[in-house]
């Protein structure tokens, strides 16, 4: 008798050995997994882009012919992560947009320089091997630090200052997708598209209730750490 409690409690301490031996590999095994997602998914993300861009102006008026020319943004991201499928993303952005346009038989070929402040949200999907797709949207308020308008020659001698055509402030939609590739430890590229449509008119001195406004689209190309 003796000798089969002696065996029943060698089964015993080995069940509690095994049953301790898979509660600390669990344990170990989530305690990992959350380093892991929370070193790939920091609360705070940094980075930057560049990206080149196609710009162009738009009027009300139907028969005032405008052109494109080449833009060009780069700057700071930032992302805040809520721990869902969305981020919020700003930053602080050096956009240069432009275009042609034709007034009154004058053509007026203008390119400013903005600082945007992008603010969006950013809804991703859950990754797919190294992959994570993303659709982002908002608004971008913008101050001019810079413009430069040029005039067809022969209407150069107007008395007009070309500097002072365009609002010190806009506002801006952003619309844009993309993708960011995981390089390990939450660092990523970024790769996508943006189109940007200004809501509020950016001139201030040509007469009459029309309205002109930029828009760009861009290649954005950066990385996320």
């Amino acid at each position: 008798m003796i000798t089969g409690k002696k065996k029943c409690l060698r089964k015993h301490k080995w069940t509690v050995y095994l049953l301790m031996a898979c509660f600390c590999i669990t344990n170990s095994n989530l305690f990992s997994q959350n380093t892991t997602q929370n070193q790939e998914e920091p609360e705070l993300r940094f980075g930057f882009h560049v990206s080149p861009s196609i710009a162009w102006m738009k009027t009300d008026v139907d028969n005032d012919g405008t052109g494109n020319r080449a833009g060009f943004s780069y700057g700071l991201i930032i992302e805040k992560n809520t721990g869902h499928s969305y981020t919020f993303a700003t930053g602080i952005d050096v956009t240069y947009k432009g275009g042609d346009v034709n007034v009154l038989g004058v053509n007026y070929d203008f390119m400013a320089q903005y600082i945007e402040i992008p603010l969006t949200v950013k809804m991703r999907t859950r990754p797919i091997g190294y992959m994570t797709y993303f659709a982002r949207a908002g608004i971008a308020p913008a101050i001019k630090i810079q413009e430069e308008v040029t005039l067809d020659p022969e209407f150069s001698l107007l008395d007009e200052e070309p500097s002072r055509y365009i609002r010190n402030l806009a506002l801006s939609m952003i619309i844009s997708i993309g993708a960011e590739y995981s390089l390990g430890s939450g660092t990523a590229l970024v790769g996508g598209v943006t189109f940007n449509n200004n809501f509020t008119d950016i001139m201030k001195n040509f007469e009459g209730e029309d309205r002109t406004i930029f828009n760009y689209f861009a290649f954005n190309f950066g990385v996320l750490f």
